[in-house]
């Protein structure tokens, strides 16, 4: 299995960041996995067992999940799921998920998980902090969802056996990070590898990233 780990799709082109994809490189990349999915790939959810496949995330809870990513996956029938942070969401601005637009997303059919109360590295917050980032964020999105969320995914990738540790207490069955690799069959499922997706790879770096052969960036430091 292995999880892609997109941002933002909705930017313009030549967007400010690497994580700032543009809507045709996005629909370019949906396209090209749902061929691949025809052709007898299975298209996963992040919170499900780990099988052969590949699975689409996004992280920060950008607008443009529901206004760009959510139509074209589900035109593809790929499932994907979208790790909000809170503190965006209330932010009121512009780019992020409003609370309704969360709601809407959960609606379209989209998995919504945790990435924080605030966006904080948890490795940098004491407990206290920390209980707040993930029990609060959870029971938060709770509330306004009127679902459960037991996936995570660690802002910025900071995690350890303290932030795991402290994930399982908060009630999440599955928590993912920013290390490059496959999911293994009989890894920890708070510890779950990610693909990070960047603005300008085309169709052929994703392929080679599915494939493994940038899987030597997650042995980095």
């Amino acid at each position: 299995m292995r999880v892609l780990m997109y941002h933002e799709v909705g930017a313009p082109p030549g967007g400010r960041s690497i994580y700032a994809m543009d809507r045709g490189r996005f629909e370019t990349h949906a396209d090209w996995l749902a061929e691949r999915v025809a052709a007898g790939w299975v298209a996963r959810r992040a919170e499900d067992p780990v099988g052969a496949g590949v699975a689409i995330t996004f992280d920060d809870g950008y607008a443009d999940a529901l206004e760009v990513a959510a139509p074209l996956l589900a035109a593809r029938r790929l499932p994907f799921t979208v790790f909000v942070t809170r503190a965006h969401v209330e932010s009121g601005a512009a780019h992020y998920l409003s609370p309704a637009g969360l709601r809407d997303l959960a609606t379209a059919g989209a998995t919504i998980g945790s990435h924080g109360a605030t966006h904080a590295p948890l490795t940098s917050c004491d407990d206290d902090a920390l209980e707040r980032e993930l029990r609060g964020s959870r029971e938060w999105l709770e509330a306004l969802l009127g679902r459960a969320v037991r996936v995570l995914s660690y802002p910025h990738g900071a995690v350890d056996e303290r932030v795991r540790a402290a994930a399982a207490r908060a009630g999440y069955a599955v928590g993912y990070t920013s290390r490059f690799a496959a999911v293994p069959t009989a890894g920890d499922a708070l510890l779950r590898p990610r693909i990070d997706v960047w603005a300008r790879d085309r169709t052929g770096t994703l392929g080679a990233k599915l494939a493994g052969r940038w899987d030597w960036m997650g042995a980095r430091g």
